[in-house]
Order: C-alpha cells, then structure tokens, then sequence
C-alpha cells in the first residue's frame, strides 16, 4: 500500500491533508531453485545458530537453528535482545551470512524503524509471511 497525501485549502484558510490509501501490487518474485529455498528453510548447527544477547557478554541462553525458530523465539526474547541486535544489523547479516537469504536481510533492515513491542511484532509477522512466500513460490530445478 502506498500512503497518497493531498493539501486542500478549506474556505477559512485552515490546510488540512486528505489521505488516500492505493494499493499497489508487488513485483512477482522471480522463481527461486529447489535448492536456495532449502538452504534457507534448513535447520543449522547450534554454532551457526543466532545466539541471543541483551548486550556484548550477555547472552541470553537461547538460540535460533532456522528461521522458523528464530522468528517464534523473537515472541519470547528480552526486548533489549531485539534492540541490541537491531541496532547492530546481526539479524541482517546471520540471514545472510548463514542462508544466503540477500531477501529475508532486506526485509528485516526495513525494520529498523519500528521501536519496542512493535518491533517484536513487525519481525515477527515479516520473517513468517517471507517463509510463507518461500513455500508457495514457484521453484526452478
């Protein structure tokens, strides 16, 4: 959806803004091979897994080996987990460094303007709906 903001001038001089609300649709997303959708799907070592922490050597003692995983632990996580890495990109790069998902990483700096519960929510829903599209895209071989 895109935000369409118009300035009218009522008859006393008061501005307001008229707000209308467009859909617009998404790019289809080009097929992606059997095989990119399983790396990204797979479950990893406990190693490669996204360790949690409220802050540098305080670690939290869960750790997320898919993204499936990863996004139900967001529902359970410290709020300072989020925040800290937020701030310093670590779910960005482990979606990338670990998947090769370039997509999920987009998708969560996107996310990078949302604070609180809120944030919580946005990943949360984000990282679901890029699972969901991952099973019902269409796969080349």
């Amino acid at each position: 959806m895109i935000l369409i903001a118009k300035k009218n001038k009522l008859s006393s001089n008061v501005d307001i803004k008229e707000c209308t609300m467009k859909a617009v649709s998404s790019p289809k997303k080009a097929p992606m091979s059997v095989d990119m959708v399983q790396r990204i799907t797979r479950k990893v070592t406990s190693q490669e897994g996204f360790r949690f922490s409220r802050g540098i050597g305080d670690y939290t003692g869960q750790v997320a080996t898919s993204i499936e995983e990863f996004a139900e632990m967001l529902r359970t996580v410290d709020s300072k987990s989020i925040d800290f890495h937020m701030e310093r990109r670590d779910f960005e790069k482990w979606a990338l460094g670990i998947f090769g998902d370039e997509e999920l990483a987009q998708i969560l700096s996107r996310r990078m303007i949302f604070q609180g519960e809120k944030r919580r929510e946005e990943l949360i829903m984000a990282v679901k709906n890029h699972l969901e599209d991952l099973r019902k895209m269409p796969k080349t071989a």
